[in-house]
């Protein structure tokens, strides 16, 4: 009997002493449209002022380079395929959506579990890279890594993008 004990106090100690949490898998695959941006400027003068744009807002910036730098909230489009990212759609003759812009992109793991990896776009001249905030079944979220900027004065700030799936 003593033994039979002995054998579950040592078994329930091995057992519960550690929670293992299976790695999130992201699934970026599908139509989304950005609903949301917001602007946090974590550096310099204006720091904490946070900026939100919503469906309807136009969100021009004039340090960012396409496809970050005019969005029309609540209308612009991202396609993700398992390797290619599509931007700027239109309607063919045919009536058929086609997308102007497209790139390869790969997905950064993350190496721990608290973090869901980064989107690293090749762009033709540069890279751009998005690290994922959320991802959920309906939406993403993605965040700029941030940049210095000088418009009248130096500022470090990032663009937060929210996006909601519309299609497979």
């Amino acid at each position: 009997m003593k033994k039979i004990f002995l054998f579950f106090i040592t078994s329930y100690m091995f057992v519960s002493c550690y929670r293992y949490e299976q790695p999130t898998l992201v699934s970026l695959s599908g139509e989304y449209i950005i609903d949301k941006i917001t602007v946090n400027i974590t550096e310099g003068p204006n720091a904490g002022m946070d900026t939100t744009y919503l469906p309807g807002d136009v969100f021009i910036s004039e340090t960012d380079s396409f496809p970050i730098n005019n969005i029309e909230v609540g209308f612009t489009k991202w396609h993700f395929d398992y390797s290619v990212v599509s931007f700027d759609p239109y309607v063919n003759p045919a009536g058929q959506l086609e997308w102007s812009e497209q790139y390869f992109y790969s997905l950064v793991p993350s190496y721990t579990q608290y973090e869901l990896g980064y989107v690293d776009i090749n762009m033709i001249d540069r890279k751009l890279i998005l690290k994922i905030i959320d991802d959920t079944a309906e939406s993403i979220t993605f965040r700029t890594t941030g940049r210095w900027v000088f418009l009248n004065v130096w500022e470090e700030s990032s663009v937060t993008l929210h996006l909601t799936r519309v299609g497979p």
